[in-house]
């Protein structure tokens, strides 16, 4: 479907092409001889062309981007491109000047060129995805433009080689200015690092930081270990001071007091009074005086061991008279007591030294991130700017000694040589023409498209099948086209000197004209299966349409299938029919009305089953003739004794007489010649028909252009006439179509028996006569069921056609395809027409054949003398 819709659109366009052949051509003509003059009269010119590579050059320090400036081709990722850059240089006025004077380059006057000469023939442009530069320049001296384009990349590659030095300088100053300023940043970086050291007492911050972890597990171990020691000796001690019943400082004054010579000396002096006291007691009263002098000599010595005590345990040596004197076991456990509260008391400052040490760790190490932080942040920096030094350093050595070299971004690939072929090559100019004047005439073709669609005048003629059906809205009956006397010589053409060709196909049944007069016919045979129709009135809208050869040879493919035809040339003011069928005008038409003559002197036979009436003596008072009685008579008598009637009547345009004789006849058929007829001829005629009341059957359109029309409506007659293969298919099987329906309708005609066996009529028929009646029943039923089986074997062979003809469909071009798609119609209409007609013949032999048999019974009864009723019952 989408193919053959392609295929429709690309056939209308070549339509429009063939419709504005003329001018298109003419305007093609002149627009490809102006090109072609113009290309043999323009001066040879020459191209010389250098190519050149822009390489990469860093001069200066990429820190200072001068690079980029200088012919670095490395930021082709930037937004603007540095190739479109280097063309605008090399373009530039200063380059093209200095070229010019080099060359002294002068016009036909002896003036110094212009800058604008130049450019106009100077062409720079960048080979794509590369670095490399075209230049190349046209003029008519080969040496001059090889000249112009070496001299061009001279002076360029020496501005580049400048440009490059003078950058190399301007950045090697800028990086002796630079130089300082970081050398003076990395010092001062340095300086921050050592101070923080050095305030800190850091030499290795890692290093620090695991030496105080460390350090602060070993602090709090020792602290849990004093912790453990002291709360042991501490239980110790409460335990003796228990059980001494002193504390730690008496015991201790208990021990230095048991410990002190002189107050042992004092204490044993004191003991031995104290004997000698209770010795002399004993013998002795408290008067005498050797009592009272050792009592005075216990109290000196009491005096004198308080004295000592005092200076062994100072104020707390007054308790101690009384319990001075203790046991070795009391003794040791004091002594043990003061070592065990000496001891508490240097576990006590080793846990606070301990505790001292582990707060000022810990107070470290809280400081330790922050410098860190600190000095990663001036390790960074210093490490850029160290980076930044080195890196300016090398770059300044390295542009000191750029700038004492001539370093240039361009490299010649090729120079431009003296070229030997000019460029404009004449073959070109040629193809340049033609394709212009096709470019001009396609616009010519557009434009009358387009001005023709815009004119909505009333005079415009149809030009086209789609116009005419779409204006009048009248069914279509066929379509014939316009006859090319070149192309068919072959094909029966009569009156060529008249404007509308007339064709008879009688002679030539498988034709492609008759194949389309015989669509024709099949279509009106359509119509009379809906409605009795018997006389047809053929008219057009104006004269030279073509009707007269539309009603001959209608008329003659209905006589072809065994229909018994009369056609009336009822055009009184220009008949032709004699014409076409080179028999006498006289007597005719006018002479049967006006002269009252019979019927049978003024119809002639022209071909079998067609009898012709011409027009006769032409009078001036045609019009009454026709719309007369005599008329009406004469076509009412034809209608009992023809199977149809064709009229051929003047033009609607000329006289009144198609609308007269429509009136009598059963049905008007309309020709219309696209591209003849107007617009307002063709409405007016339609208005005519419509107000007059006529049953318009359909159109013809007859004389269709194939150069404005597609052939979708007809096959291509000299496609047709060409085509041996798809002849030899179908002309065979439509010639006998034709002589089966013929047979058929000569058959279906024969009315010399009654269907209907009346017993009453026939018994007393002599049975000679019904011996008679049977043999001519049993002839007559074997030519029947002879038509019956060749019409069968037809139809099998249709259908096989018919199959044939899909099957090729797919396989053909595009433009066999438009014949072979209207001879599949055509054999599609023809195999309906002929089941059709099998259906009526099957019926009829069934007839026949119960005839016969009554017919056979009669003979019987009455030859053995039997009732004929007995042997119906």
């Amino acid at each position: 479907m989408e193919n053959s819709q392609i295929s429709g659109e690309i056939h209308q366009y070549l339509l429009i092409i063939k419709r504005r052949f003329f001018p298109a051509f003419g305007v093609f003509l002149f627009v490809f001889i102006l090109g072609t003059v113009t290309t043999i009269l323009k001066q040879s010119t020459y191209e010389a062309r250098a190519s050149l590579k822009l390489r990469k050059i860093n001069p200066s320090s990429s820190l200072t981007d001068l690079s980029k400036e200088i012919g670095d081709i490395s930021s082709l990722g930037l937004k603007s491109n540095p190739l479109s850059t280097q063309v605008e240089v090399i373009r530039s006025q200063p380059l093209i000047e200095k070229t010019i004077s080099d060359l002294k380059l002068q016009d036909k006057q002896g003036k110094t060129l212009k800058v604008s000469q130049i450019l106009k023939a100077l062409q720079v442009k960048a080979v794509t995805a590369t670095d490399i530069l075209q230049i190349s320049y046209q003029d008519s001296d080969p040496k001059l433009a090889s000249q112009m384009v070496n001299t061009l990349v001279d002076n360029y590659i020496e501005y580049n080689t400048r440009v490059n030095r003078s950058e190399a300088i301007l950045a090697r100053e800028f990086l002796q200015k630079q130089l300082p300023t970081t050398e003076a940043t990395l010092e001062q970086l340095e300086a921050s690092i050592l101070k923080i050291q050095e305030e800190n007492q850091i030499i290795s911050l890692e290093e620090e930081s695991a030496s105080i972890a460390n350090s602060l597990q070993a602090i709090r171990q020792s602290i849990d270990e004093t912790r453990s020691q002291l709360a042991s000796s501490t239980s110790q001690a409460e335990f003796i001071s228990n059980q001494l019943g002193m504390n730690s400082e008496k015991a201790l004054v208990t021990t230095a007091f048991n410990q002190s010579s002189a107050v042992e000396q004092s204490l044993q002096q004191l003991k031995l009074l104290e004997s000698q006291l209770a010795e002399q007691q004993s013998r002795f009263t408290e008067a005498n005086p050797k009592i009272i002098e050792l009592k005075e000599k216990i109290q000196l010595q009491q005096e004198l061991l308080q004295q000592e005590i005092n200076n062994v345990a100072g104020n707390q040596g007054d308790n101690l008279v009384g319990s001075s004197q203790l046991g070795q076991i009391q003794q040791d456990l004091a002594a043990e007591l003061v070592k065990l509260e000496a001891n508490n008391i240097g576990l006590i400052k080793r846990l606070e030294h301990l505790t001292k040490t582990e707060q000022i760790q810990r107070q470290r190490a809280k400081i330790l991130p922050k410098l860190r932080f600190q000095l990663r942040q001036l390790e960074r920096k210093l490490a850029v700017s160290q980076d930044s030094y080195n890196l300016l350093l090398n770059k300044l050595k390295t542009l000191e000694i750029v700038e004492n070299q001539n370093i240039s971004s361009v490299r010649v690939l090729s120079a431009a040589s003296i070229p030997q072929e000019p460029i404009n090559n004449r073959s070109i100019g040629y193809m340049s023409s033609l394709f212009l004047g096709l470019i001009s005439a396609s616009g010519v073709i557009y434009l009358l498209e387009i001005i023709d669609n815009f004119r909505k005048t009333t005079d415009r003629s149809l030009k086209t099948v789609e116009e005419a059906k779409q204006l009048l809205g009248y069914t279509e009956l066929g379509v014939i086209p316009e006859i090319d006397f070149n192309k068919l010589p072959l094909l029966p053409i009569h009156n060529k000197e008249s404007n509308i060709a007339v064709t008879k196909i009688n002679q030539y049944p498988s034709s492609a004209m008759g194949e389309l007069y015989r669509n024709l016919h099949t279509r009106f045979k359509f119509l009379c299966y809906d409605q009795k129709i018997k006389t047809v009135v053929i008219t057009s809208s104006i004269t030279q349409e073509g009707k007269s050869s539309v009603a001959a040879n209608l008329a003659s493919s209905m006589a072809q299938v065994g229909d018994k035809v009369l056609l009336i040339d009822a055009n009184l003011y220009s008949p032709i029919q004699h014409q076409i069928w080179n028999v006498y005008a006289e007597p005719g038409l006018s002479n049967f009305i006006a002269e009252q003559l019979t019927l049978e002197s003024v119809t002639q036979k022209v071909m079998t089953n067609l009898d012709l009436i011409s027009s006769g003596t032409i009078s001036p008072s045609s019009d009454t003739l026709i719309d007369s009685e005599r008329m009406k008579s004469l076509i009412d008598l034809c209608s009992t004794i023809y199977d149809f009637i064709i009229i051929d009547s003047p033009a609607l345009n000329k006289a009144a007489d198609a609308l007269n004789i429509g009136t009598m006849a059963d049905g008007v058929i309309l020709t219309v010649k696209p591209g003849h007829v107007t617009y307002s001829e063709a409405e007016f005629a339609q208005g005519l028909l419509e107000l007059s009341g006529q049953n318009i059957l359909g159109l013809v359109l007859n004389g269709v252009n194939s150069q404005v029309e597609s052939h979708n409506y007809y096959p291509d007659l000299e496609d047709l006439q060409d085509n041996e293969q798809l002849l030899s298919i179908l002309e065979p099987e439509q010639d006998s179509l034709w002589e089966t329906i013929s047979l058929e309708q000569k058959n279906s005609s024969i009315d010399k028996f009654d269907n209907d066996f009346n017993l009453a009529k026939i018994e007393h028929t002599p049975i000679e006569k019904i011996e008679n009646i049977v043999l001519d029943l049993e002839k007559h039923l074997y030519e029947i069921a002879r038509t019956v089986q060749e019409q069968e074997d037809e139809l099998l062979i249709r259908e096989q056609t018919v199959k044939q003809l899909q099957e090729k469909l797919n396989l053909e071009s595009d433009r066999r395809q438009s014949v072979l798609e209207q001879q599949l119609s055509l054999e599609q209409e023809c195999l309906n027409l002929l089941s059709k007609t099998l259906v009526g013949q099957r019926g009829n032999l069934e007839k026949r054949k119960e005839l016969l048999l009554q017919y056979q019974q009669l003979l019987y009864a009455k030859k053995i003398g039997v009732d004929p009723k007995v042997m119906s019952n």
